[in-house]
């Protein structure tokens, strides 16, 4: 478990009454150097709402905060002293969650009330993997380069991960856990998972891993299950994914074939 500050981007709509609407979050992640920030997409419920209100440019003033990208740590402090137009950011706070997309989403669901959240489509581990397929078709992978279900040797005997990449030898790792099912299957193959991670990293420190990780829909299972699984797999050195990973990481992973 990490510690990720954070801030609420408020929307005034009017200066006089200085009512403010919760219109996103931004989660800095002191760690890696960036912010990720997330807002409302729906601004035709807010133009309805505040038909007085410029929201053409509140959007595109949000959009300039949304996604991920390089900051330092003074930035949500500076945030929080600035005020453009309507748009205000509170005082940083702070959240314990396993990684910062987790953190979010946990933030973004507890206070943006705006407009009604879409439910996130469900994946189960087979259809992760059926997605870690196509990316490969789609950036055309070597069959050469591609071993499917290899077997690592360690402590706890042989783990059989999804995918294995490899320009001579394995040099990369892909396995998917899906928690939108048996969550304790999950969990115990994610600790599964860390503990292979380890070993394999003892008898070749340049062998990388990614673990796509698809959340659950309950928030209970999600603090029980889910965040604890991310923190063995984040301290075994492990790369840790969500299903829009996939692709970004099997690019990463075909440079790396290409120069070896």
């Amino acid at each position: 478990m990490a510690t990720f500050n954070f801030v609420i981007a408020k929307f005034v709509p009017d200066l006089v009454k200085n009512e403010p609407v919760n219109v996103g979050v931004i989660v800095n992640d002191s760690a890696s150097g960036k912010s990720f920030g997330r807002f409302v997409e729906n601004f035709r419920t807010l133009g309805s709402r505040y038909p007085d209100s410029n929201i053409n440019a509140l959007k595109i003033m949000l959009d300039s905060y949304r996604g991920e990208y390089q900051t330092n740590d003074e930035y949500l402090k500076k945030l929080s002293k600035d005020s453009q137009f309507q748009l205000r950011f509170t005082e940083p706070n702070a959240i314990r969650s396993g990684i910062p997309s987790t953190a979010l989403e946990l933030l973004f669901e507890k206070y943006i009330g705006v407009e009604s959240k879409p439910r996130k489509q469900i994946l189960t581990k087979i259809q992760l993997r059926s997605m870690v397929t196509k990316g490969i078709e789609h950036y055309e992978f070597k069959k050469e380069w591609i071993e499917k279900r290899p077997k690592i040797k360690g402590r706890i005997g042989h783990f059989t991960f999804d995918y294995g990449f490899k320009n001579g030898k394995i040099n990369d790792l892909i396995h998917t856990i899906s928690f939108a099912g048996n969550a304790k299957t999950a969990y115990r193959d994610s600790k599964a998972l860390a503990i292979s991670v380890e070993d394999a990293l003892c008898n070749d420190e340049h062998l990388t891993c990614t673990a796509i990780i698809h959340p659950p829909s309950n928030e209970k299972i999600l603090r029980e299950f889910y965040e604890p699984s991310l923190g063995y797999l984040k301290d075994k050195d492990c790369i840790v994914k969500d299903e829009d990973g996939i692709e970004p990481s099997l690019k990463k992973i075909k440079e790396k074939l290409l120069t070896h």
